[in-house]
């Protein structure tokens, strides 16, 4: 059985492709758990207003997000996360390996973890690019906010920036 006590937060940059009208289909069919932003303009920023207004409207303890592209495939992938957030507290955000599969049907595992251990401020700062932000999900209360900094354009790697961010809360 599935809680009831989630949300689904999506923001969509004006699509011109059809999205918009399976989002509101989707909204509709889950009122009280599918919230979605909609813009009547596109941002012109690479999604970066849409991304950073998205993650300010989430109101839940844990957050996970998904880009539009990726999709998940374990059933169980949050509860799993949640659980282990969890049991252990002072882990500020957790994350795993990623199954890749491109066009040609070919495909990769996006994991460079060292394992199933926590990671230091340093180990973060210095890799910044084995954890995939479809495997992500932190604290919302270590993040409440989103810094200033984080919506200038010279930020380029906005996922790695994010796990320092939550690295500095804690492993």
């Amino acid at each position: 059985e599935k809680p009831d006590d989630w949300e689904l937060v999506i923001g969509d940059d004006a699509s011109t492709d059809g999205t918009a009208e399976m989002l509101s289909a989707y909204q509709r069919s889950c009122p009280d758990n599918v919230r979605l932003l909609s813009r009547s303009k596109n941002g012109g920023d690479q999604g970066r207003t849409n991304y950073l207004d998205t993650l300010a409207a989430c109101r839940g303890e844990y957050i996970a997000y998904l880009d539009g592209d990726d999709y998940w495939l374990d059933d169980s992938k949050l509860t799993r996360q949640i659980n282990l957030l969890d049991t252990q507290p002072e882990l500020s955000a957790c994350a795993h390996a990623v199954n890749r599969v491109y066009a040609d049907g070919s495909s990769d595992v996006f994991n460079t973890l060292p394992g199933p251990v926590p990671l230091s401020l340093a180990t973060v700062s210095r890799n910044f690019s084995f954890i995939h932000c479809s495997s992500f999900m932190y604290r919302r209360s270590i993040l409440p906010a989103m810094p200033r900094w984080f919506a200038d354009d010279r930020v380029k790697i906005d996922d790695w920036a994010m796990t320092l961010l939550c690295a500095q809360a804690g492993p």
